[in-house]
C-alpha cells in the first residue's frame, strides 16, 4: 500500500473544480454528437481519470521521490487529457461550423440570384408588353373568320390579359415594398421586431404569390368559361382556343406554374424558419466573430435546419427551371415574369 499513489485532499479539490470547467467547456460543443451527450462526456473525464492515475502510480513506483511532486503529476496528465478531449470536440465543431457557413453562403447565394432572376423577368415583362402592343396575334385571322366574331375573341383576350396585368403589378408591387432576406441576415438580428418584419415581408410575398397560383390553376377553366359565354360559332370558338393553347403551351415550356408553386413552397419553408427562431428568441445566439449560431434546444436546431435545407433544395429547382426555360424559348408570344 505505501507503493500506491493516492492524491491529497488539496488535489482532489482541485481536481474537482479542474472537473467543473471541462464540463462547462465541453458544453460550448452543441454539435458534435458525444461532447453533447452528458453520459459520454463523463465517460471521457472518467477515462482520463484512470488513465492519469495509472500512469502517475507507475512513474511513483518507479520513483524514489517523495509522493507530494507526484500530486502535480496527477493533476498535469488529468488537464493534458481534457486539454486533449476539448481539442477534438473543438475539431468536430470546427467542421460543422465550416458546413454551417457553407450552406449559409449557398442560400445567400441562391436569395441573391432569384432576386437577380426576378428583376431581369421584370424588364423582359416590360419588353414582351411593349412589342405586343406593336403587334396582333389575332392578324393572322382576318378575312377568314367573321369580322365581329374576332373582335369579341380579342375584347376576351385583353380581358384575360388585363387580369394576368392586374396579378402580375400587385405581386411586383409586393415585391418592391416588402425585400425579402435570407437566414444570414435572419440570424444578425439584434431584435425580435426585425424578425416580426421579415416575416411580414415573407407573409405579404406568399400571400400574393399564392392568389397569382390559383389565377394560373383557373386560368384554362375561366378562359373557356368567357368563350361559352360568347356562344361563338364554331370557327371562331376554335380560333379562342387556339390561342388559349398558344398560352398554356408557353406556360408548360417556360415551367410557369412550377416556378410559382416553387415559390410558394419556398415562402412557406421561409416562414416556418423564422417562426422557430421569433418563437426561441433568447434560447439561440449567433456568434459573429465564429459565424456560428447556438441553440439551447437540439431539437429547435434540427428543425430549423431542416427548413434551410429545404429552402436550399427549392431554390436549386428553380434555378434549373428557369435555365432550362431560358435556353427553350425565345420570342414568346404570352409572357408570364418567373
Amino acid at each position: 500500500m505505501n507503493r500506491i499513489y493516492w492524491p491529497s485532499l488539496k488535489v482532489l479539490l482541485l481536481l474537482a473544480l479542474i472537473s467543473i470547467a471541462y464540463f462547462v467547456l465541453i458544453a460550448f460543443y452543441p454539435a458534435v454528437d458525444w461532447a453533447r451527450d452528458r453520459v459520454i462526456a463523463a465517460k471521457w473525464w472518467a477515462v482520463s481519470i484512470a488513465a492519469g492515475w495509472l500512469l502517475t502510480q507507475m512513474f511513483w513506483y518507479f520513483s524514489g521521490r517523495s509522493r507530494s511532486l507526484f500530486h502535480w503529476v496527477f493533476v498535469g496528465l488529468l488537464c493534458s487529457g481534457w486539454v486533449i478531449v476539448l481539442g477534438l470536440a473543438r475539431e468536430g465543431q470546427y467542421e460543422f461550423e465550416k458546413a454551417y457557413v457553407e450552406r449559409i453562403n449557398e442560400t445567400r447565394q441562391q436569395m441573391r440570384a432569384r432576386a437577380a432572376r426576378e428583376a431581369a423577368e421584370a424588364l423582359r415583362e416590360l419588353r414582351e408588353r411593349e412589342r405586343q402592343l406593336e403587334t396582333d396575334r389575332f392578324a393572322q385571322y382576318e378575312g377568314r373568320v367573321d369580322r365581329e366574331g374576332l373582335l369579341q375573341v380579342r375584347e376576351l383576350d385583353a380581358r384575360m390579359q388585363e387580369k394576368l396585368r392586374q396579378q402580375m403589378d400587385a405581386y411586383r408591387r409586393v415585391v418592391a415594398e416588402y425585400p425579402l432576406r435570407g437566414p444570414d441576415t435572419w440570424l444578425r438580428f439584434q431584435t425580435v421586431d426585425r424578425l416580426e418584419e421579415e416575416r411580414t415581408a415573407y407573409q405579404r410575398h406568399s400571400e400574393r404569390n399564392r392568389s397569382l397560383v390559383e389565377f394560373l390553376q383557373n386560368f384554362r377553366a375561366d378562359y373557356e368559361a368567357e368563350i361559352d359565354a360568347l356562344e361563338l360559332p364554331s370557327s371562331l370558338r376554335r380560333v379562342a382556343l387556339a390561342e388559349l393553347q398558344r398560352i398554356l403551351i408557353y406556360w408548360e415550356v417556360t415551367h410557369t406554374r412550377e416556378v410559382r408553386e416553387l415559390d410558394q413552397a419556398l415562402f412557406t419553408q421561409a416562414l416556418q424558419a423564422i417562426d422557430i427562431l421569433r418563437n426561441h428568441w433568447g434560447e439561440w445566439r449567433w456568434n459573429p466573430r465564429e459565424s456560428q449560431i447556438l441553440f439551447d434546444s437540439e431539437r429547435v436546431e434540427r428543425a430549423f435546419w431542416e427548413r434551410v435545407s429545404s429552402m436550399q433544395m427549392i431554390l436549386r429547382e428553380l434555378d434549373e427551371l428557369t435555365g432550362d426555360s431560358e435556353r427553350e424559348s425565345e420570342e414568346p408570344d404570352w409572357v408570364l415574369p418567373d
